[in-house]
């Protein structure tokens, strides 16, 4: 790992092959644009950043907090077909949940606030949905991370009603599913293995 001195890391000194290795020993997982954005935002400032900078800004970009795959556009292309898509959030789950609102009137009873999804059972019950996103610590610590995301769904669905039932999905990378071969996305980007 880089050695932080008095003056934090210094990375007006590194080249792109050094800013990347710096980013994977301190498992920031940031890509190069990110590093040198960071650089040039310290070099701005003239001064370098400490660790615990670098390590906040790597948590605020990562995919847990800003969910880069799921908001990036996608090239797709397969033998028979090749399609961009604009955010897979945006154009699969924001663009579905759009359609059914409109043919369904009344059925969505709240839906993107709070990471949390209510639609109407009948006219004495609603469901509550909520997914929980939190991938990105489960890498990197499995136990901890689980916990988070499991902790979430509890914490977000108990704060208006009483669960009765939770589902848990962990899914993980190599799964070999038809209906996922579309486009799986694996801690390097999609497959379609």
């Amino acid at each position: 790992m880089q050695q932080q001195g008095p003056d934090g890391i210094n990375l007006q000194k590194l080249g792109d092959i050094e800013i990347l290795d710096l980013s994977r020993k301190m498992i920031l997982s940031l890509d190069l644009n990110e590093m040198n954005a960071i650089k040039s935002h310290f070099a701005g400032l003239g001064r370098n950043p400490t660790d615990a900078e670098l390590e906040t800004i790597a948590q605020t970009w990562s995919e847990h907090c800003k969910h880069k795959v799921f908001n990036c556009t996608i090239d797709f292309e397969s033998p028979t077909e090749k399609e961009t898509i604009q955010g897979l959030f945006k154009t699969y789950i924001a663009g579905a949940t759009e359609k059914i609102s409109k043919k369904k009137k009344g059925m969505l009873v709240s839906v993107f606030t709070d990471n949390a999804g209510v639609i109407a059972f009948n006219k004495k019950y609603d469901i509550c949905m909520k997914v929980e996103t939190h991938n990105h610590p489960s890498a990197l610590e499995p136990y901890g991370g689980a916990n988070t995301g499991l902790g979430g769904w509890a914490a977000a669905l108990a704060q208006s009603r009483l669960p009765i039932q939770m589902c848990s999905a962990l899914p993980s990378r190599g799964l070999k599913i038809q209906s996922c071969r579309k486009a799986c996305c694996t801690p390097r980007g999609f497959s379609r293995e």
